[in-house]
């Protein structure tokens, strides 16, 4: 997906043989605008005042990524900081690769997609594929 959006201003998203999206990379990013937060000390606390102002967020240890949700957005976040005593390190917007784009798009239709990182974390027999076993399939 890197290849394609270095040389690529539009895409097609195909699943299972059916149109997901079509467009601009640039207007199909905009989907899913997030702001990346790196945050030192008071993390559970700052995630659940983000949570009570109703912002979406997705945490993974100490990096937050809350859904750009308007202009005030940012404010928003730094208002929580200062109530928990949380201190933000880092604070700039996410861009999202294809790859994140395509799983958000499937997921809004419905279908749970696995990301590339989920796959090669998961055990072999959960990545066999309907191929055939010359092809590095299960054969099936």
């Amino acid at each position: 997906m890197d290849d394609v959006e270095r040389v690529c201003q539009n895409i097609v998203l195909l699943h299972k043989g059916k149109l997901a999206a079509q467009g601009r990379i640039e207007d199909l990013k905009a989907i899913d605008r997030e702001i990346e937060i790196h945050v030192w000390g008071m993390a559970s606390e700052l995630e659940a005042s983000l949570g009570r102002d109703g912002l979406d967020v997705r945490r993974e240890g100490r990096m937050m990524r809350i859904r750009h949700d308007g202009e005030k957005t940012t404010h928003r976040i730094l208002k929580c900081a200062a109530e928990t005593g949380a201190q933000i390190r880092r604070m700039h917007e996410y861009e999202a690769s294809l790859e994140d784009l395509f799983i958000v798009i499937m997921e809004r239709f419905g279908y749970g997609v696995k990301s590339s990182e989920d796959l090669l974390a998961s055990p072999a027999e959960a990545r066999k594929v309907d191929a055939p076993e010359s092809m590095g399939g299960s054969g099936a």
